[in-house]
């Protein structure tokens, strides 16, 4: 789907779903995807596996809405990316192996379509008290550094 070291995977619905765009339906979709990755996780037996595998096909399609997203074999040993780092974040939390993760966010400039400078976005963040890290700052801390 990309090209490069990306971490893009495809793009699924639920199959229940009427459009699968509208924020209920996200919901959906992410929580039937979890439950399902869990059952997964707990089966000990090769052949049920392949029965989930195949209730995966049952239960979802594909062009749809969420973005799955693979984390690099080796990690951050490799990558330093958003999936990368999200998912150190999720394994030190102990946090189910499913992350849904963010946006971008956008500059409102006519002339600049992109992303906003970090310094604003970090503004934004610690002034609606919403804790704000950076892989650098993810990365530091792994290896034992402080916040700069």
């Amino acid at each position: 789907m990309c090209q490069g070291s990306c971490s893009m995977g495809f793009l699924l619905d639920q199959k229940s779903l009427k459009i699968g765009a509208l924020h209920v339906e996200r919901s959906f979709t992410c929580r039937s995807h979890v439950q399902l990755c869990q059952e997964v996780v707990n089966l000990k037996n090769e052949v049920d596996r392949e029965e989930e595998a195949m209730t995966f096909g049952e239960e979802f399609h594909t062009l749809g809405h969420i973005f799955l997203c693979i984390e690099h074999a080796h990690g951050l040993q490799v990558q330093n990316g958003h999936i990368e780092l999200s998912m150190v974040l999720t394994k030190l939390g102990g946090i189910v192996l499913i992350l849904v993760f963010g946006c971008v966010m956008l500059c409102k400039d006519s002339d600049n379509f992109g992303a906003l400078p970090l310094k604003v976005v970090e503004a934004w963040a610690l002034g609606k008290n919403i804790p704000f890290l950076t892989g650098l700052d993810i990365i530091k801390a792994l290896q034992g550094g402080a916040r700069s």
